[in-house]
């Protein structure tokens, strides 16, 4: 569907799903620090925040349907994660990371990005891409990407990215 959808707007779905192809699209070019930025901003923008992950045994989303109808904190990283794959990113640099907002008290989701200047991470309130050592308020608990899963083992007081 969505290489039908690159090749012919006409195709694609939804409005939805064009401006994101199309913004991809025009990202693959920049610096992967506009990459971050621009796909964190577009992708806030497009799916409402929320916190909360699928119930057990839910299907999680698939990037198609969080630009057709997707909401909450796990579906924009789902989309990130996916958009910067598209861009060129490889999979070794990206994660998704499961983890408490203790600002929010509630389970979300949100991206790390492993750049040459060290770890950014995307979330779904904030327009800023920030250093994963900057940011104090998430408790992982598991993160992963399309070939590794890793577990979080720390105190539950000591907050990490």
């Amino acid at each position: 569907m969505i290489s039908r959808c690159e090749r012919d707007s006409t195709a694609c779905s939804s409005l939805r799903l064009v401006a994101w192809r199309s913004k991809v699209a025009t990202l693959a070019p920049q610096s992967p620090e506009t990459q971050l930025w621009e796909i964190n901003r577009f992708v806030n923008d497009l799916v409402p925040g929320a916190c909360g992950l699928p119930e057990p045994g839910e299907s999680w989303p698939t990037p198609v349907t969080v630009v057709q109808s997707g909401r909450g904190a796990l579906a924009g990283a789902i989309l990130k994660y996916a958009s910067l794959r598209d861009v060129g990113w490889p999979a070794a640099r990206l994660r998704i990371a499961v983890v408490t907002d203790v600002l929010r008290n509630c389970l979300t989701a949100v991206v790390l990005a492993e750049t040459d200047d060290g770890s950014r991470l995307l979330d779904d309130l904030a327009v800023a891409v920030r250093e994963t050592n900057r940011v104090g308020h998430f408790i992982a608990h598991y993160s992963f990407n399309e070939s590794t899963r890793w577990i979080h083992l720390t105190p539950r007081q000591e907050a990490i990215p």
